[in-house]
């Protein structure tokens, strides 16, 4: 019963309305009650009653919205404030007290697909996480890195409501993400408890920290490549049934998060590998997101029936007909050589190389595709 409200409640956190996300993740939270974090109002007093209540930005917020951050962080984290309401005002949600409409805090969802220089020089923190995830694991193409920044009034910044509703606004930012790479959490001299609360939930420090008004800043960082949010879910929920974490579980594995010519080069290599499984669980592409959206099975058995499955699937286009018999008659039918490859083709061995080559570049493009996509993107919705 506990597995399936679980999945009911991350459900109507991916699938429900902007308007929505917040009452959804105040759910999920509820089960982790019993759990100790930094901010727990929201079990008592926060979002039952009401006492506040989130809102965008809007034009007449500005002089406020800029008071509010000199007083909590000081002027340079308020000038960072400015130019990222000048550039993404979109990013920006405000918390104010319900009954008087008082603003007491704000937070922001940067979410940025390229690093600009001019956005670099105006926000230390911004440029950290850039040059953290370029030296990581860069950015592939569609994807792109998010940053969370909040601004609260001191006699807010502990065990508040107004922090359970920047706590659930990051979380459904999180759960709802397509095509998020890393995600970054920027916090204020962070005490203990925030940095425990934040690494038990999978969310650890960078070395860098930048300053503003030579205050040093925590970034808390995670790989959604790596962890996919279903997979962070699942770990979160056997937390709460009190299983560690640290056990290793093969459903729930970092995954590899590979460049595209370390994806390419990984299929080459598979191909060649398909008569033997057993040389194919040690390819890098059985911890892709290709093989864990697969049903549960061993991963080179499950590698080698992906790799067959888009050799025959080029058989349903006639226009890669050709393709196809090239790259079965190569990986899939063991002919020793290339060149009986061709004879038993009756091809021109020039003309033989050419569609095997075309077919595993075609292979390639279509596998990464997925890689990057999911199986149930078509390649025109991708872009």
């Amino acid at each position: 019963m506990h597995n399936r409200i679980y999945t009911h409640l991350a459900d109507t956190i991916r699938t429900t309305t902007d308007t929505d996300v917040l009452p959804a993740v105040a759910s999920l939270l509820y089960l982790h009650r019993n759990h100790h974090t930094p901010t727990h109002h929201h079990h008592q007093e926060g979002h039952q009653e009401g006492q506040f209540q989130e809102d965008t930005l809007h034009p007449h917020d500005l002089g406020t919205l800029l008071r509010l951050a000199t007083t909590a962080e000081g002027p340079a984290s308020a000038r960072t404030a400015a130019h990222w309401a000048a550039h993404h005002p979109e990013a920006f949600r405000l918390y104010r007290r319900t009954e008087t409409g008082e603003l007491v805090a704000f937070s922001t969802w940067l979410r940025l697909t390229e690093p600009d220089d001019h956005h670099l020089t105006a926000d230390p923190i911004v440029a950290a996480a850039w040059t953290h995830a370029r030296a990581t694991t860069p950015l592939r193409a569609g994807e792109h890195l998010a940053i969370s920044r909040l601004w609260v009034l001191p006699q807010h910044r502990d065990t508040s409501p107004v922090l359970d509703l920047i706590q659930s606004r990051i979380i459904g930012n999180c759960l709802r993400a397509e095509r998020m790479a890393w995600s970054y959490i920027a916090i204020r001299r962070p005490n203990r408890a925030w940095t425990e609360h934040l690494q038990r939930y999978g969310m650890r420090t960078i070395p860098a920290q930048p300053r503003l008004d030579n205050t040093p800043y925590t970034l808390f960082v995670h790989d959604w490549r790596a962890v996919p949010a279903h997979t962070w879910l699942d770990r979160m929920n056997r937390l709460l049934l009190g299983r560690t974490t640290d056990t290793p579980d093969p459903t729930t594995s970092d995954l590899a998060v590979l460049s595209q010519t370390e994806f390419t080069e990984a299929v080459r290599k598979a191909l060649r590998q398909l008569p033997r499984p057993g040389a194919l669980a040690t390819s890098p592409l059985a911890r892709t997101r290709l093989i864990a959206d697969q049903a549960p099975q061993d991963p080179g058995t499950a590698l080698s029936d992906l790799l067959r499955q888009a050799i025959d699937d080029l058989r349903e286009d006639p226009r890669s007909a050709k393709l196809h018999r090239a790259l079965s008659i190569t990986f899939l039918h063991g002919t020793p050589t290339q060149e009986l490859a061709a004879e038993q083709l009756g091809l021109p061995f020039t003309t033989y190389r050419r569609h095997l080559t075309t077919g595993i570049e075609r292979i390639c493009t279509d596998l990464w595709h997925r890689e990057l996509h999911g199986a149930d993107v078509p390649a025109h919705q991708s872009t």
